[in-house]
């Protein structure tokens, strides 16, 4: 991202990188920083890639300081409907997503996914990214099995790659011999809801 920011002209003073450990939770003062950056009324974004729960206190540290989508935009790589449902998301409209699955996806596919986990597991629970990727991997996985012959993991590994599994959210996934999924890029909005509106989704 920084290599990609400097060929695009952005000038290494205008921005900065920002690592911390898994599971930070002290945002506040990174957030200041950011607002830091923005007080001279430059425009500025923030690419997040943090995941899992620090996501949470992120969020919630942007609403505390009451940063607005409209002023400081976030795009986050790895944060969904599940990360969102944690907390009250209105003060979070607006902000960005990019990941591979959102459970707004329009299919019948999804929707007929989404209906059958809210009947099992109730209304009030969301699905996201991690688990449609489990359900692809778990299919390709049954029928390498099958196409095997047998459950040994060399047999099963070898009979994966190239293995074809519709997606969730339209097209097919194949398995690269990476052990990567072919799927489609989604940059997304959320919403005052928790749900992230999708906006753009790749051909392939």
């Amino acid at each position: 991202l920084q290599s990609y920011l400097q060929e695009q002209g952005i000038m290494p003073q205008d921005f900065f990188v920002n690592y911390t450990p898994f599971g930070h939770s002290d945002w506040s003062t990174i957030v200041s920083d950011v607002r830091e950056l923005a007080a001279d009324c430059s425009f500025v974004g923030v690419v997040s890639t943090i995941n899992g729960d620090a996501n949470v206190g992120f969020y919630k540290e942007l609403a505390a300081q009451g940063v607005d989508a409209a002023d400081i935009p976030v795009v986050a790589f790895s944060v969904g409907e599940e990360d969102l449902s944690g907390f009250d998301a209105s003060s979070l409209a607006g902000h960005l997503a990019a990941w591979n699955y959102f459970q707004s996806a329009d299919t019948e596919a999804n929707e007929e996914s989404v209906a059958a986990w809210k009947a099992r597991m109730g209304e009030d629970r969301v699905t996201n990214d991690p688990m449609e990727a489990h359900y692809i991997g778990f299919n390709m996985w049954v029928n390498a099995v099958e196409e095997a012959g047998t459950t040994d993991v060399d047999a099963v590994r070898e009979a994966m790659w190239g293995q074809e599994f519709p997606n969730l959210t339209g097209g097919t996934a194949v398995m690269q011999p990476n052990h990567h999924l072919t799927k489609p890029g989604l940059v997304g909005e959320i919403t005052q809801g928790g749900q992230v509106d999708i906006l753009i989704q790749t051909e392939e």
